[in-house]
């Protein structure tokens, strides 16, 4: 924000770089995969037996970089409205959505040790989000601090992100879960491709 860039327009940025040079990293085989650049899976591509299945797997892809772009464009919202150190700190408090989706969807469970470290996230994020109303304004706008309200608003856009991501995680572990989301059908960087090519169509 302190160049004056707007939050969409920097994310396309992003999502270009990172096709971009995702891109060149698979054609010059830079890791040894010798793949080459993949095409979008198309019904029926994955070698399952029905294409309901198949496309299961392709909406999976396609909510993974759904949730991808929209965690990277609510962050830096988050960045253009509040300080740098807060929205990291807030950032930080990401295993408390991943534990909340995996939860709910059934795909792990929290533990009492694991449950106890995640209310100290907690109330770390809640003490980062009263001291910003301080110190925020302090260092960057001047003597004016900012209202509590807009810190809040500002830990709900980053929390909202968070989720974001949490989401991708869990939708990226369902495609890798079907047929033609196998490490043997699509690589890594070949799987990031496709995702942040969908995060630039976002």
């Amino acid at each position: 924000s302190n160049y004056g860039i707007p939050p969409l327009t920097l994310s396309v940025q992003q999502f270009a770089i990172g096709v971009f040079m995702l891109t060149n990293l698979i054609r010059l085989d830079v890791f040894g995969i010798g793949r080459g650049v993949l095409d979008w899976p198309k019904v029926g591509s994955g070698g399952g037996e029905n294409g309901d299945g198949e496309n299961d797997g392709r909406m999976e892809l396609c909510y993974t970089g759904l949730f991808f772009g929209l965690g990277f464009v609510l962050t830096n919202f988050s960045f253009s409205g509040s300080s740098a150190p807060f929205v990291e700190t807030v950032k930080a408090a990401e295993p408390i959505t991943s534990a909340i989706v995996a939860v709910y969807w059934g795909v792990d469970t929290v533990g009492f040790y694991e449950g106890c470290s995640l209310v100290t996230i907690v109330l770390g994020v809640l003490l980062s989000t009263a001291g910003n109303t301080a110190s925020h304004g302090t260092r960057l706008v001047g003597s004016t601090n900012v209202p509590l309200s807009s810190s809040l608003k500002s830990c709900i856009v980053v929390m909202a992100a968070n989720m974001c991501f949490s989401f991708r995680g869990l939708h990226q572990k369902r495609f890798r879960s079907t047929s033609r989301g196998t490490v043997s059908a699509v690589d890594d960087l070949n799987l990031q491709l496709w995702i942040q090519k969908i995060g630039t169509c976002l």
